[in-house]
């Protein structure tokens, strides 16, 4: 499955040439891309995006702005800005971009930021589930989902604002969230570490108020797993 990367720019011409040398770029790193690109924040069509590369400075609405919101609403996907205003750097780092590149040092500062690109989707993997049954296909973002419970032979997938079911296995859904921040605490519970709020014994309550079994010898795991988390990110 092809990564999903929008690109937004307000020059006609720069914004070409990004798409291009990036996809170039992305294919010689083995990172199978599909790019989309956008003249402004305001044709964005949808978040449900693995990465974005933003200008900054923007009519309507400016890259930095497009992120907030994108932060806001909760998109921890990798972005990085592509931009001649190198004095908003600092205002930019606001909301942890992977890296700043430099229109005026445009083709090595592109190739070493989708190289760090390339390199933390391959770790990682998307920041969507993409559920899919025979007339369509779901983006749900990762970091929305609060836990997979198994319900027969489906599971079904809780968000902070839903369910959604599928008929993926339990197996699968865990080799794909768990690079992610997803452990498994129980048989029939996957669960966002970062949606706990604590661990009592063989319980796990979760910031939403609910409460979920944990295997007996898990919960130790669990609160190590969560200290990783917390003091020292995913990367830890």
């Amino acid at each position: 499955m092809a990564y999903r990367i929008a690109v937004v720019d307000d020059e006609p011409i720069l914004l070409e040439k990004i798409c291009l040398l990036s996809k170039k770029i992305l294919e010689q790193r083995g990172c199978a891309c599909e790019l989309f690109p956008f003249s402004s924040a305001m044709t964005l069509d949808s978040y449900l995006y693995d990465a974005f590369l933003l200008d900054i400075e923007m009519p309507e609405m400016d890259g930095v702005s497009l992120a907030r919101r994108l932060r806001q609403n909760g998109y921890m996907c990798p972005l990085l800005f592509v931009s001649a205003v190198e004095s908003r750097v600092f205002e930019a780092m606001q909301v942890q971009p992977l890296r700043f590149i430099r229109k005026s040092f445009l083709d090595a500062d592109l190739r070493e930021g989708l190289t760090a690109l390339s390199d933390h989707l391959n770790r990682f993997g998307a920041d969507t589930l993409i559920l899919r049954d025979h007339h369509s296909a779901i983006a749900l973002p990762t970091n929305r989902i609060l836990y997979v419970e198994s319900s027969g032979k489906a599971q079904v997938v809780v968000l902070q604002e839903g369910k959604q079911k599928t008929h993926l296995s339990m197996q699968e859904l865990e080799k794909t969230l768990s690079p992610r921040g997803f452990y498994r605490i129980h048989r029939c519970y996957l669960v966002n570490l970062s949606a706990i709020f604590r661990i009592d014994r063989q319980e796990a309550l979760l910031k939403n108020g609910e409460r979920l079994p944990v295997s007996r010898g898990k919960s130790e795991e669990v609160k190590n797993r969560l200290e990783v988390m917390i003091f020292h990110g995913l990367d830890g």
